[in-house]
């Protein structure tokens, strides 16, 4: 039995301590927050909770894989139901498309209905260049296999071919779900909507909270420990290369054989010494894999979210997503329903694609004078013109807002990035670090390692980890 700490309780860090516990470690779980989740968080706000997370995810499998090989199948803890529509596609000209869930004969009408003949059939050349990328990338991102020969080009390589910029715009939007600006992604982009129309999109019902419950309950029956309010300040590497023990903010000192950091590799980098690092410009990223970011490329987005409360709309399904991909000083834009509907309004939850906190290339500061002010104005004014918010009038006072640097706190994310960094090494979001790193001892979970953001993602870096740990 190792004696293993696991810092972040966000969905990776929870599913990470359910498999070792099932393992029959001993796990001990870390969370610098007074609550677990990380990015999928909930708060109690207007009278009752509400998701901030994403609403939506694709690819079931590896979260139905983890409940049923740890005891008790995901269908008899959670109700995990199919999105209808998967999504509502607001364009900025105004155009309006409602793609059905899992099928491509009905996305290729709902396109052809919506943006004119033809459309479809160019999106449906985007889905099946999706899934020969997936077939090539998927033994990458579900386990080890070598990159060797698989290239990669940018989006807007691929693009170029493509008659209607409103398919770009959307590709665009889907580029910032894993953190990429929808200008330099890479092609890999076009895996997602091939995973939503293959696999489906699907929603739990009563929101994704629910999930994050059920991995900390479940961990808890296996014996795991789940500590909030502890901060880690920094991991005792020793005399050697080899971590040894985690020092908390308080100044006590758990010891372990293993550690697993559950949190961006940017946040891990400033807990391990620098005199470990041969270079202290080099991040744990390069300590883990021994890849070099392009300097001149940005290393990553951040999200913009807020909460309002706004008539309900004739389509206000508890879940679904309303999609406004990015168009001129519109960002790229999430939308949905949280809670149950009371009256005739409901609370909405806005996710916008925006630049990370900071001072440096391709930041922003957000805690300067009026910046999320004007950012939230200027936000609620775009979803209110595109019609997302059903007939909501032009002023609405949000109830909750949470910029970059708000995410930086309460995830641990420098810059409040919390889809992780990227790379700079194609194919970009599934070439992140991990799990291994050259720091015995020591691995790699969640958003910012491999296989990248996301809630399948996240479950399956778990998965990779636990491979590494084996059983007790």
């Amino acid at each position: 039995m190792a004696k293993v700490v696991v810092i972040g309780a966000g969905l990776a860090g929870l599913a990470t301590a359910l498999r070792l516990a099932d393992l029959r470690h001993d796990v001990t779980v870390l969370e610098r927050s007074s609550t677990v989740g990380g990015q999928i968080d909930r708060v109690e706000l207007d009278g009752g909770v509400v998701d901030l997370g994403p609403a939506a995810f694709t690819l079931p499998a590896p979260v139905r894989e983890l409940f049923r090989s740890t005891g008790r199948p995901l269908e008899r803890e959670l109700d995990l139901v199919p999105a209808d529509p998967a999504m509502r596609v607001l364009f900025g000209d105004g155009s309006v498309v409602e793609l059905p869930n899992a099928t491509s004969a009905g996305a290729r009408r709902a396109f052809d209905d919506a943006l004119g003949a033809g459309s479809g059939a160019e999106w449906d050349s985007v889905v099946r260049h999706g899934d020969a990328l997936w077939r090539t990338l998927r033994p990458r991102v579900m386990g080890y296999a070598a990159r060797a020969g698989t290239r990669v080009a940018a989006l807007d390589e691929y693009t170029a071919h493509l008659h209607d910029d409103r398919l770009r715009s959307l590709l665009g939007w889907h580029a910032t779900t894993v953190g990429e600006y929808p200008a330099g992604a890479p092609e890999s982009v076009t895996v997602l909507p091939y995973l939503e129309q293959a696999f489906g999109t699907w929603t739990v019902r009563g929101g994704p909270g629910r999930l994050v419950d059920a991995l900390r309950d479940r961990a808890e029956q296996r014996g795991a420990r789940v500590r909030t309010d502890t901060a880690v300040q920094a991991i005792d590497v020793g005399s050697g290369r080899r971590a040894t023990a985690v020092v908390l903010a308080d100044g006590e000192r758990l010891g372990a054989d293993l550690m697993v950091a559950a949190v961006q590799p940017a946040a891990v980098r400033e807990l391990v010494p620098v005199p470990l690092l041969r270079d202290p410009r080099r991040s744990l990223t390069d300590l883990a894999t021994g890849l070099r970011r392009d300097p001149g490329r940005p290393s990553g987005r951040s999200c913009l979210c807020v909460v309002l409360r706004a008539p309900a709309g004739p389509r206000a399904q508890d879940g679904a997503r309303v999609v406004l991909p990015p168009a001129g000083d519109r960002p790229a834009m999430t939308v949905h329903r949280a809670g149950d509907a009371a009256g005739p309004e409901v609370i909405w939850v806005i996710n916008a694609d925006c630049a990370p906190h900071g001072t440096g290339r391709a930041a922003l500061d957000w805690t300067a004078p009026g910046v999320a002010d004007r950012h939230t104005a200027a936000l609620i004014r775009h979803a209110v013109a595109a019609g997302a918010l059903g007939p909501a009038a032009a002023e609405i006072a949000p109830l909750l807002v949470r910029t970059p640097y708000d995410w930086a706190h309460r995830v641990g994310a420098p810059g409040g990035r919390v889809h992780g960094e990227r790379s700079g090494d194609p194919p970009a979001y599934v070439s992140r670090p991990g799990p291994s790193t050259r720091v015995d001892g020591l691995l790699l979970a969640g958003a910012g390692a491999h296989p990248g953001p996301g809630v399948p993602m996240g479950v399956i870096s778990s998965g990779l980890v636990a491979d590494r740990v084996g059983r007790a």
